[in-house]
């Protein structure tokens, strides 16, 4: 049996466990983990005499650890230094100090591979680049990963989201072996002819059981599905027949 229950959970929630579990061992003030970024980007805007109508731009290009590429170096060294110097990490961070300690610290390397003798990751279409990087860090030279993803599921492309993660990691882990999932067990006959039509060009496919609207904003988007709810009702749909669905 296992000697511990396995351990689960998002990358930056496992980083921030094993995060407090190397500084209570170390008996060492861990930095504090800062959830609202904004007063730490006004300072710097200020400090480097930037205009404050560029705040949402930054907090959005720090979130997507895009902010040398979106504001400039001087911006993100500045955001850094100042982090620092108030002892505190912001998300991101979380993974890049874990990934930072399994490479320097030879006891916490080996502690953490110990502990992730064998990696699964889910959803991996999704991956950022830091994210990626700790995942190799915690796997080092071994082969026990195995990783689960529909590279044509990717939405977080705005977020940083690798393109090509898949080709990508079978060049870090070639003695990885692909195995395709290609039966659809939750979704309907129409549903999935929809997708692939759709996913192989023809976007003008329109089946009788789907339809497709395009929204100029989220408050249009919601007041059309209350309209279209609407209209099934009147058209005598019970309002128990009726469910919205949504990702975030």
């Amino acid at each position: 049996g296992l000697e511990t229950p396995p351990t689960s959970g998002t990358f930056h929630s496992i980083a921030y466990r094993e995060l407090q579990g190397y500084y209570q061992g170390r008996h060492q003030q861990m930095p504090r983990l800062v959830v609202n970024i904004r007063p730490i980007v006004e300072q710097v805007l200020a400090d480097l005499g930037l205009s404050p109508a560029k705040l949402q731009m930054a907090v959005k290009a720090i979130e997507q650890n895009r902010a040398s590429d979106v504001i400039g170096q001087e911006f993100a060294d500045t955001y850094t230094k100042i982090k620092r110097k108030r002892r505190v990490l912001d998300f991101d961070d979380l993974l890049l100090r874990t990934t930072d300690l399994i490479a320097s610290d030879e006891d916490f390397r080996t502690q953490i591979r110990h502990r992730f003798r064998s990696v699964f990751v889910d959803e991996f279409q999704d991956l950022n680049e830091s994210q990626l990087q700790i995942l190799r860090a915690i796997v080092g030279e071994r082969d026990d990963l195995c990783v689960v993803g529909d590279p044509r599921q990717s939405i977080y492309g705005f977020g940083g989201a690798i393109s090509g993660i898949f080709e990508h990691v079978l060049s870090l882990f070639p003695q990885m072996r692909t195995i395709d999932l290609e039966t659809n067990h939750r979704s309907s006959p129409d549903i999935i002819s929809f997708a692939n039509r759709i996913l192989n060009g023809d976007a003008e496919y329109r089946p009788s059981a789907v339809s497709l609207h395009s929204c100029d904003s989220p408050e249009d988007e919601a007041n059309a599905v209350a309209q279209i709810i609407k209209e099934a009702h009147l058209n005598g749909r019970p309002w128990h027949h009726m469910a919205v669905l949504y990702r975030v």
